[in-house]
């Protein structure tokens, strides 16, 4: 299963907000998610993201995928210049 930054999921379980839509931080073998109900955030390994998928709500398209990921490395080179 192929996940994105910025991705909406579907998780099995509710979060106790009430809310089982997860926008996707970080991914990696650990996921970084965001409660769309009340923005929580929480790590949870892969394994069990993967378990609990019941699909996507929202997905990045390849050209918005492209875009955000070029802005986030223009962002991290101004504010974490390379020290020389």
């Amino acid at each position: 299963m192929e996940f994105n930054l910025g991705d909406v999921i579907k998780l099995k379980k509710a979060h106790p907000c009430g809310a089982n839509e997860w926008e996707v931080m970080r991914v990696g073998m650990d996921f970084r998610l965001k409660c769309n109900g009340c923005e929580h955030q929480v790590m949870v390994p892969r394994k069990l993201v993967e378990k609990n998928f019941r699909g996507f709500v929202k997905k990045l398209d390849s050209e918005l995928w492209l875009w955000y990921t070029r802005r986030l490395w223009y962002i991290t080179i101004l504010y974490f210049p390379c020290s020389s």
